[in-house]
């Protein structure tokens, strides 16, 4: 039997929406993104040697470094 990875039923199309504003800096979304992966992130941070809440902080902190742009190094200085 499969396990259900995900608490969220979400479409591909709804997903993509969510993803595309919290690149925008929308902070719902942001925040509802960190919600669908919350569990899955709180498995992976058992692997990690560290306090379990230090290592969930790290990892939501290098997920949002991954999925959003990174404004302040890369905007051409004029």
């Amino acid at each position: 039997m499969e396990k259900e990875r995900f608490k969220y039923d979400l479409s591909e199309d709804d997903f993509s929406q969510i993803l595309d504003k919290a690149k925008k800096g929308d902070k719902d979304s942001i925040q509802k993104i960190l919600e669908i992966f919350e569990d899955e992130i709180k498995n992976l941070a058992k692997f990690i040697f560290m306090p379990e809440q230090d290592a969930i902080q790290t990892i939501k902190l290098r997920f949002l470094e991954t999925i959003l742009p990174c404004n302040n190094s890369l905007k051409k200085k004029e």
